[in-house]
C-alpha cells in the first residue's frame, strides 16, 4: 500500500491561513477564474522564494524545505500546486502519531513499513500488508 498524505506539522500557514480562505471563498470560484488566482499567487510567490528563502540562515522559515522543491518546477507546475491547495474539496491534515498508527506491525509486515516526510509539508507511507501474498 502507497499513501500520500499532508502533514499537520509544518503546514500551519497553509492550515490556518489558506484553508480558512478556500472554504470560505475560494471553492465557490469557477475553475477558470481559481486559475488566474492561482498564476497571480504563484507569481507573488516567487519574490520571497527567490530571494530570503535563498539564504541558508532562513532555514527555520516556514516551507523553507519546500520551496527549495519550488525553485526546482516550473511556473506551469507550481500554479497547478497552488490550484490543488485552493481547489480541494476538502482536506485532512495527518500527524506524525496518526501515520505511526496507520501504518504498525500488526496492520503491516514490519520490513516493509517505510513512512517519510516530504518537504516538511506531508508524508509518504509504504507498507506490506500482513497476509497479503507478493
Amino acid at each position: 500500500m502507497i499513501l500520500w498524505t499532508y502533514s499537520a506539522e509544518g503546514n500551519a500557514l497553509v492550515r490556518f491561513g489558506v484553508e480558512p480562505l478556500r472554504k470560505i471563498f475560494f471553492r465557490f470560484l469557477p475553475k477558470p477564474w481559481l486559475r488566474v488566482v492561482s498564476q497571480w499567487l504563484t507569481a507573488v510567490l516567487y519574490l520571497p522564494v527567490h530571494t530570503i528563502y535563498r539564504f541558508p540562515f532562513c532555514k527555520n522559515l516556514p516551507y523553507y524545505e519546500y520551496f527549495i522543491n519550488f525553485r526546482k518546477l516550473s511556473f506551469a507546475r507550481n500554479t497547478l500546486n497552488v490550484f490543488d491547495k485552493l481547489n480541494a474539496p476538502q482536506t485532512h491534515f495527518t500527524t506524525r502519531a496518526t501515520c505511526d498508527a496507520w501504518f504498525n506491525a500488526t496492520r503491516f509486515e514490519p520490513d516493509s513499513i517505510s513512512i517519510r516526510p516530504y518537504q516538511g509539508v506531508s508524508y509518504t507511507l509504504l507498507g506490506t500488508k500482513r497476509g497479503h501474498p507478493d
